[in-house]
């Protein structure tokens, strides 16, 4: 077999530029690096220094996640699918990780949870992705579920565009979070780029 001259270079320097330009464009929001499948497959090592200047990191793996909790004390870390077992809610609490929400298993699970230390939930509505997240019209009652869960410390809704760059835009998906929503006012979290 033939190796392929084709390499990947990290230029951190970029990534430094990236950051910046996305923290401006953000405003006052917190911007988060998602780093999932080792860095795409770039290797978390090797990005992560270049990703200081974000407000938080989220990652898939509990391996990832663990290791960043190594390197960094008090930044947020999200993991994105959140957990599947009582043991991986016990592990993500003992390195105070920030946890998605998309089942009704994972509300279960947090409702069966006493411990003394509590996580930041992101509460996952299914806009459009057809992938993870609870059907808008589950969120209010969820969203009450969370809140009498004494292992859940803050609840913030989140969504994932199904499509952020093509001419339908995110409006459609914007409005269905907004309609699921009614009264509620909550901190959301609905942005991300496609690339």
């Amino acid at each position: 077999m033939e190796n392929r001259p084709i390499q990947a270079i990290i230029n951190r320097g970029a990534i430094d530029h990236n950051v910046s330009v996305i923290k401006k464009l953000s405003g006052n929001a917190n911007v988060f690096g998602v780093v999932k499948a080792d860095g795409y497959g770039h290797g978390l090592r090797r990005i992560y220094p270049g990703l200081s200047a974000l407000d938080g990191l989220a990652v898939i793996e509990m391996e990832a996640a663990s290791y960043l909790r190594t390197q960094e004390r008090t930044r947020p870390i999200l993991l994105l699918e959140g957990v599947f077992s009582p043991q991986e809610l016990s592990d993500a609490i003992q390195l105070n990780l920030d946890l998605v929400v998309h089942s009704g298993r994972q509300i279960e699970l947090l409702e069966q949870c006493h411990s003394s230390n509590s996580v930041n939930i992101f509460l996952k509505v299914n806009t459009g992705m057809n992938r993870l997240g609870v059907s808008p019209k589950h969120v209010v009652k969820c969203y009450r579920a969370l809140q009498n869960c004494i292992a859940v410390k803050s609840i913030t809704v989140m969504t994932h565009y199904a499509d952020a760059d093509n001419e339908r835009g995110v409006d459609w998906q914007d409005a269905k979070l907004l309609q699921a929503l009614g009264s509620m006012d909550v901190p959301v979290s609905k942005s991300n780029s496609a690339a």
